[in-house]
């Protein structure tokens, strides 16, 4: 088309028109972007009661790649993470008996949101302390002037606990000790043909529960196995003892009876020095008791107490960590079902602000009981300082998780 100066258009106004035209074409064929799927599926569920107060929160968020947290007892629950890379949010001890709320806010790598519904759950009361049980040395048994006490207990909620011991010649016992955090005690220096009472309480800062008074006879013995003890450890069972003679040992054997046998049968003979022996011919499922026989070379034969160990059944568990609280390092162990194929399991650590600390596992691995030692290192190598932490195991997607204390 001819112009006033009687010329076609402009190359200018060609590329104008053209650069217009692209505009129209890109934006009328720009595809659109939904937005992220409405988090769902909420662990604790929606309304649910009798919680834990260290079991965290999960849900499922589709394909967003990061979420905000919300949490706590207000109707509107407060920020309280951003930028949370998995489905997954530990936070810290919850208080007992107590409506909490939560929603999670999902956001893909656009920028785009969306937000979950308000969800609720109410956490468990309090329940005290395991009453302290298994104490060492036996009750009524008979042990050598020097012992360390030994016992068992622990706290349903996974709450740190402390013990107080009593003990002396005399029933009730004197208290000794207070604040213990561990479930040992050694004492020295005992009167020969005297008999020691004792009891533990324990308290996790509001309950307490006490043992029974137990009781053992001090005499001099030429030997003395002050210790002996039977656990799952892997795929295996690790027995472990502790003893002190006056003569020459000559033998020490080791029997076991597997639940149904009707008599012991020796399982190994090992060096009189030896302190631990580790038994990997067991099945899981089945139970087995052990016993140590110490010959001397004056052909005198003692017996240790005998030590029980039931093996898990192959499922999905995560169990406790020992030692708790633990330093400088504890022993978590876990088990994975019976399937077809290899799983791809994570162990990790978190804080209580459900950071990632360290990643102790992170590979495929078939089914079995497996045990990994934290050391209370985080990622870099760095030492972590004292407190609460979490570990989480996950396979496959499915997770357990588990309170620990680091007391340094």
């Amino acid at each position: 088309m001819p112009t006033s100066n009687g010329r076609g258009p402009s190359f200018r106004t060609f590329l104008t028109v053209l650069s217009a035209t692209s505009l129209i074409v890109t934006l009328a064929h720009k595809p659109s972007h939904a937005e992220p799927a409405v988090p769902s599926g909420p662990r604790p569920g929606d309304g649910a009661t009798d919680q834990a107060i260290t079991g965290g929160l999960q849900w499922i968020g589709g394909e967003a790649v990061a979420y905000d947290v919300y949490f706590g007892t207000e109707e509107d629950p407060p920020l309280v993470a951003s930028n949370v890379p998995d489905h997954f949010y530990q936070g810290g001890t919850l208080a007992f008996a107590t409506v909490y709320r939560w929603r999670i806010v999902a956001r893909d790598q656009f920028g785009a949101e969306t937000s979950g519904p308000v969800w609720s759950f109410v956490t468990r009361e309090n329940s005290p302390p395991i009453a302290p049980f298994d104490p060492n040395p036996p009750n009524l048994g008979l042990t050598g002037p020097a012992v360390v006490l030994g016992w068992r207990s622990g706290d349903p909620d996974l709450q740190p606990v402390t013990y107080r011991l009593f003990f002396g010649a005399t029933n009730p016992p004197p208290q000794i000790a207070i604040g213990l955090t561990t479930r040992s005690y050694p004492i020295d220096g005992l009167q020969l043909n005297t008999t020691y009472y004792w009891r533990v309480i324990a308290t996790d800062g509001e309950f307490s529960t006490s043992s029974l008074v137990w009781r053992f006879h001090v005499i001099q013995l030429a030997v003395l196995i002050s210790k002996f003890d039977a656990a799952q450890v892997g795929d295996g069972v690790d027995v472990t003892w502790e003893l002190s003679s006056d003569e020459p040992i000559e033998s020490l054997t080791l029997y076991r009876r597997a639940a149904g046998e009707s008599l012991p049968v020796p399982l190994a003979t090992v060096d009189t020095g030896a302190r631990v022996f580790r038994d990997e011919t067991v099945e899981a499922g089945k139970t087995y008791h052990y016993e140590l026989v110490v010959r001397t070379l004056d052909e005198d034969v003692y017996r240790s107490p005998v030590a029980t160990v039931t093996m898990r059944e192959r499922a999905l568990a995560l169990l406790q960590n020992h030692p708790n609280p633990f330093n400088p390092q504890t022993t978590i162990s876990y088990d994975l079902p019976h399937v077809d194929a290899p799983q791809h399991v994570r162990l990790s650590v978190f804080d209580v602000g459900g950071r990632t600390i360290r990643t102790l596992v992170n590979q495929e691995q078939p089914s079995g009981s497996y045990a990994v030692v934290w050391e209370g290192i985080d990622n870099y190598g760095g030492a972590v300082p004292s407190g609460v932490y979490f570990y989480v195991l996950d396979v496959d997607g499915v997770r357990r998780t588990r309170k620990m204390v680091l007391l340094k």
